[in-house]
């Protein structure tokens, strides 16, 4: 089989820069550069791979990309998932559409020079995520309320998926009390404080803890005391709920 390499490292590239951009948007996190530079160098460099027998190919691909999420972000097995689902979605959809491209072991390799107008179609694919996404959030009024913040804590950071509850107006002294899940809290439970708070259930106490939260990559940081939870049901699918203090 012929094989432009240069049109088919381009097309690679393209199409890793739209499972990241993806996984971004489903997850409403936005990756470091560092993160998104590996994984594209990392991949750009398996490609080569398909010189070798089909389960080295794939055995490469799913263990350095693993190592690459896992490197990067502690908790990597979500968005490992969906990069994976969103590269081999895209393969298969563009070798239903052409002839062009020819599936060689797991990626998908030009072999005429007009097959790389078909890697149009993969930005493509990123634009109907954004409007699925933009869709789905129209409907549900979700949006605009989630975010990513990072708790800091014993010089330690770490990033959350946050969202914004405006009936959260609970202070303790004076300061913005927000909820985390204590299956994401990744700090240590030494000196916690007691808040107690009123609300539809009555009195309760919740333990709490000192720290400073921001959001992305501005640099202003808010002094909150976190209260963890076991679990509930109305974190809408992120790990925080933020205060009305702070939107």
């Amino acid at each position: 089989m012929d094989v432009y390499l240069d049109l088919s490292l381009l097309f690679l590239l393209i199409e890793i820069m739209v499972c990241i951009y993806g996984v971004e948007l489903l997850m409403t996190y936005r990756y470091k550069r560092g993160m998104k530079i590996t994984l594209i160098l990392v991949n750009l460099i398996l490609f080569f791979t398909i010189y070798l027998p089909f389960w080295v190919c794939i055995s490469m691909f799913f263990i350095l990309n693993i190592l690459v999420f896992i490197m990067f972000n502690k908790k990597w097995i979500y968005e490992f998932c969906i990069f994976i689902i969103l590269f081999f979605i895209i393969n298969f959809l563009i070798s239903l559409l052409t002839s062009k491209l020819k599936m060689l072991h797991i990626y998908l390799i030009i072999s005429t020079a007009e097959g790389i107008f078909y890697s149009l179609l993969i930005p493509l694919f990123g634009f109907m995520l954004v409007v699925s996404s933009k869709l789905v959030d129209s409907l549900f009024h979700l949006h605009e309320y989630k975010t990513t913040c990072i708790l800091t804590k014993e010089n330690t950071k770490f990033a959350l998926k946050a969202f914004y509850d405006s009936g959260n107006t609970l202070k303790y002294d004076n300061v913005p009390v927000v909820f985390c899940l204590k299956k994401s809290w990744n700090f240590s439970l030494d000196c916690p404080v007691e808040i107690e708070a009123n609300g539809i259930g009555g009195r309760k106490i919740y333990q709490g803890y000192e720290a400073l939260l921001s959001f992305g990559e501005k640099d202003e940081n808010y002094f909150v005391y976190v209260a963890l939870l076991d679990d509930v049901n109305s974190f809408h699918g992120c790990e925080m709920l933020l205060n009305a203090y702070l939107r």
